[in-house]
């Protein structure tokens, strides 16, 4: 564990570092209407972006963590900044949308094949195995902090042209620099080279795969965590609802996207952790906040059969996203209720993440297909359809988290 000046200074390394190296792959969720006038495109081609990128992504989850114990965590992050700081600058030198899918490609290696495991093993190295549960929730309270203020730089730097797109992604690329910069001097070494220190027998072998893919538990985590994830990923179109009923402009909608996405996680992590110290097992409090989610939505869908302020609309829009990300900081925790063995718990989260993360290669070309009246604009058919297929994934939430309680209640049996 480093000492307490630099076990502090890391984690806000680590924060930024998430916070900023996935912020341009899903450029759509913050800039998706600038993005379709700044490429002169539809939202289905630019929601295509994260798909590809997700696709990609899905087949380099497990690698990731391979390749982290082969190269070492610090190196990693210092080269997966680097080249996505190259792949940025491109972005923003660039109006092709060929160009742009490439990119996007590189983008998935740079912050899943070689960054993804190395940031994960980088906190758990900040603080020892012992402090990593703290050490996430640190760093996970100031993700929030970070997307907030970077979001409304982002916001600022646009205003209400489409064409300054590209000064986000110049912003993005000199903090990438900086913050490559920055870990390569501030993170210390190991002794054999910079590598996560292991034993053998926690190292990533086959034999693990085959023992976690027998889990039913594991798979349940999965597909919850993947109804999850899908839920966030169909908010994206609140980007074209609020200005749709409420008739907020671009500046206004890319600031709730800000909060939308990430800021409001700065409040409803911690009450999603305390929530779980009151109702344990994990998959009881995602019950939960699954049952708040099913109220709020309701109660949106209202909004948009009256006249009422934006404000209004925008104050329930970041209440069903406080909920959403209040369950997106708790849902790894439901491994430990289960009983994963430590031994396979590395394994167990690349495997999770692989089907977890499936749906980033069709939700949102999904969702902006569902929205679309087929003239390049939006229509209320549309956005009826939307709510009922979230309210069809929080269903599949609900019953993979009470398959987990299950699995839970076994494991407590036997324990």
């Amino acid at each position: 564990m480093l000492d307490k000046k630099k076990y502090y200074t890391a984690l806000v390394l680590l924060a930024v570092s998430f916070v900023s190296i996935y912020y341009v792959p899903y450029l759509y969720y913050y800039f998706g209407n600038q993005m379709e006038v700044y490429f002169v495109t539809d939202q289905e081609t630019i929601a295509s972006f994260v798909a590809i990128y997700g696709l990609v992504a899905f087949f380099l989850y497990i690698p990731a963590g391979i390749v982290a114990d082969i190269f070492g965590a610090k190196k990693l992050l210092v080269f997966s900044l680097a080249a996505t700081a190259v792949l940025s600058a491109l972005y923003a030198m660039t109006d092709s949308v060929q160009v742009v899918k490439w990119i996007t490609i590189g983008m998935a290696i740079t912050t899943i094949l070689t960054f993804w495991s190395a940031w994960l093993k980088s906190i758990a190295r900040a603080g020892g195995e012992e402090n990593y549960a703290k050490s996430y929730g640190y760093v996970y309270a100031m993700t929030g902090v970070f997307t907030v203020i970077f979001g409304n730089i982002c916001v600022f730097l646009v205003g209400n042209d489409a064409q300054n797109l590209p000064r986000v992604l110049w912003f993005y690329t000199v903090i990438y620099l900086l913050t490559a910069v920055l870990v390569y001097f501030i993170f210390p070494s190991d002794h054999d080279g910079d590598k996560i220190v292991t034993k053998d027998e926690d190292k990533f072998k086959f034999a693990n795969l085959l023992q976690v893919m027998k889990m039913p538990a594991v798979w349940y985590i999965g597909f919850a965590i993947m109804a999850w994830y899908m839920f966030q990923g169909t908010l994206a179109a609140y980007n074209k609802l609020l200005p749709f009923y409420f008739n907020t402009t671009d500046a206004q909608t890319n600031f709730v996207a800000v909060w939308r996405t990430s800021g409001v996680i700065i409040l409803a992590g911690p009450f999603a952790v305390w929530l779980q110290s009151k109702f344990k097992p994990t998959a009881k409090t995602m019950q939960i906040l699954a049952a708040g989610a099913v109220v709020l939505m309701a109660g949106l869908i209202m909004l948009t059969k009256m006249d009422v302020p934006a404000i209004v609309a925008i104050a329930f829009i970041l209440l069903i996203a406080f909920v959403s990300l209040g369950c997106r900081s708790i849902y790894y925790a439901a491994m430990g209720d289960v009983k994963i063995p430590v031994l396979v718990v590395g394994t167990a989260t690349g495997f999770i993440s692989l089907i977890a993360y499936l749906s980033d290669t069709f939700i949102h070309t999904w969702v902006a297909n569902i929205i679309n009246d087929g003239d390049n604009g939006v229509y209320a058919e549309g956005f009826n359809k939307l709510f009922l297929l979230q309210y069809g994934i929080l269903a599949f939430a609900v019953v993979m988290t009470y398959m987990i309680y299950r699995e839970a209640k076994k494991a407590n049996n036997k324990a």
